[in-house]
């Protein structure tokens, strides 16, 4: 696979072992062949480390025409919770100075995941895409693909994602009510906020799986397990007053106050962008998305609520675990705030529900013909990128990825969606009959 190209890049790799932070002239133009960009890590992969960025210098060949080598240098880690078990890891990289990666507007910090759960590497990717554009209210992480190197070492394909942060998600750092919250336990009680946040502190400093955590580390694990507030910075002023405020309101007030336009949830909250979110969550079946998988932020003082979906990677026909997932339905009602949206009818959500996924319809967009065409365009690039990642790190080691492969998958995903749509739609009938009471 490739078999030209990569010959051109080890002759490259080797030549540049010693590196040098000088760009490089345009390279052989044969090398254009190739149609998505390579990232050459210059690190020992034993050195890597999940608790801290480490130093290392990188070489970036983009996917352009005139591709062009970059001499960056940063800090880089592994990064997940249970992706940290996979055998192919994600990074974090934090870049010493802005650079615009894949054409995305440059930034220092950039996610270099791994998609090893996802075998075609596109739920993300088209799920992101997809809410990007229809959604009038909010924002989805740019993706991106590209062949990781470390060293002179193939390490497979990868996608290059932003990481959602006060810049990128235009907060304003100097607003003392702004905030970002990555997956706020907004489905819990507010009463239960404090023995949870303590019984998984306990559980970040005692469990072996971060035996190799630095003391100050560990302990910002513990401080930052719970609420996972993202802004304010850790150790800067802490804002789980909001998220008491809001759980107490999403759980415990009266449908009266809850429905209230100037001091219930659309006093917070953009519905609009609640109705946009909620419609990912149907549209892309996507369970692990319910109580977490989403950032919630509100860029300043007037501002509203706003949430983000992040890491998607399950749905489309797959379960969380990989496992095959032909009839479920996402269980949208887990988190209370929708289910109570949608049971008191706030602000007619209901009838903007129905009417946002008609609209949308009509545009062509929440279409099997559309998202299916995202895919298959997606897939032609990624075909033979993805057939070698898998040689790599092949799909067979894990359990439910036996007997498929690339272009399996991919079918799979667009026989699913043909099989999916006509459950959302008929779930959207039945809000159209009467208030929907569920159990």
């Amino acid at each position: 696979m490739h078999t030209k190209v990569t010959s051109l890049i080890l002759g490259f790799l080797s030549s540049l072992l010693l590196f040098s932070c000088n760009p490089l002239e345009k390279v052989d133009e044969e090398i254009t062949e190739d149609t998505i960009s390579k990232l050459v890590i210059y690190k020992p992969l034993s050195t890597f480390r999940a608790d801290k960025r480490t130093f290392c210098e990188l070489t970036y060949i983009d996917k352009n025409q005139d591709t062009l080598f970059h001499c960056l240098r940063g800090k880089i880690r592994f990064r997940g919770n249970t992706s940290l078990y996979f055998d192919k890891k994600s990074f974090s990289l934090k870049l010493d100075s802005a650079f615009a990666m894949e054409g995305f507007p440059a930034h220092r910090t950039w996610i270099i995941n791994a998609s090893y759960i996802d075998k075609t590497f596109l739920r993300n990717k088209v799920s992101y895409d997809l809410f990007n554009t229809y959604s009038e209210d909010g924002i989805a992480p740019k993706i991106s693909f590209t062949e990781v190197w470390i060293n002179e070492n193939y390490h497979g394909l990868y996608q290059v994602t932003e990481r959602m942060d006060t810049d990128r998600l235009n907060i304003d750092e100097t607003d003392t009510l702004a905030f970002l919250f990555k997956e706020p336990p907004l489905y819990n009680l507010p009463e239960n906020h404090a023995e949870k946040f303590r019984q998984l502190g306990h559980y970040f400093a005692n469990n072996s799986r971060f035996d190799d955590y630095s003391a100050s580390a560990k302990q910002e694990m513990v401080d930052r397990a719970y609420f996972k507030q993202r802004f304010p910075k850790y150790g800067g002023p802490d804002r789980r007053d909001i998220i008491y405020e809001l759980t107490h309101l999403i759980h415990h007030s009266p449908d009266g106050i809850f429905s209230d336009p100037n001091q219930g949830i659309p006093a917070y909250f953009d519905i609009k962008n609640i109705v946009d979110w909620h419609l990912l969550l149907l549209m892309t079946n996507n369970n692990d998305g319910v109580k977490k998988n989403f950032y919630l932020h509100k860029a300043g003082a007037g501002k509203p609520f706003i949430f983000v979906p992040w890491d998607y990677d399950h749905g489309f026909g797959r379960d969380g675990d990989g496992e095959h997932n032909a009839e479920g339905f996402v269980q949208w009602y887990r988190t209370t705030l929708l289910k109570r949206l949608v049971e008191t009818n706030t602000d007619r959500y209901n009838e903007k529900l129905i009417n946002r996924y008609q609209q949308l319809k009509a545009e062509g967009i929440l279409t099997k013909d559309y998202i299916a065409g995202q895919i298959a365009e997606n897939a032609h690039l990624l075909r033979p990128y993805a057939y070698q990642d898998a040689a790599m790190w092949p799909l067979e080691k894990h359990k439910f990825f036996k007997d498929t492969d690339f272009d399996k998958e991919v079918q799979w995903m667009t026989d699913w969606l043909e099989l999916h749509i006509p459950r959302v739609e008929a779930f959207l009938d039945t809000l159209s009959l009467e208030p929907l009471i569920i159990q």
